[in-house]
């Protein structure tokens, strides 16, 4: 094969697959939420609970709510729905210890964190 030849077949091979490449700004980082394979999702769709409470009104505890339903929503295609206590059978509790043990104390054991625990 001679030296234009292969010039042309790399420009061919990297004009069509061009359209498959994409720049990754590193906005996302490790939080990239991939889809799951179709196992995965069925099983994901059987145990995660469909809704989502949140306790707490601080920044901390509403972006960890925001993390996690945008990557079960990325990973899974399920869509959380908040809710609010009365109202709710299984759902994904988000809050700080203090407010779980006020509003569901059946919740946690006696147990102590510490300093930043989760």
């Amino acid at each position: 094969m001679t030296e234009m030849a292969r010039v042309a077949q790399v420009a061919l091979v990297l004009t069509f697959s061009a359209g498959s490449v994409h720049a990754d700004t590193g906005q996302a980082a490790w939080l990239r939420y991939a889809r799951l394979d179709s196992i995965a999702i069925e099983r994901a769709v059987r145990e995660i609970p469909p809704a989502i409470i949140t306790l707490a009104p601080g920044a901390a505890v509403q972006k960890a709510r925001d993390e996690l339903v945008s990557g079960i929503r990325g990973m899974a295609g399920i869509d959380l729905r908040p809710v609010s206590l009365p109202s709710v059978h299984s759902a994904i509790v988000i809050g700080t210890l203090k407010q779980v043990r006020l509003s569901l104390p059946e919740l946690l054991p006696d147990a102590t964190l510490q300093a930043d625990g989760y």
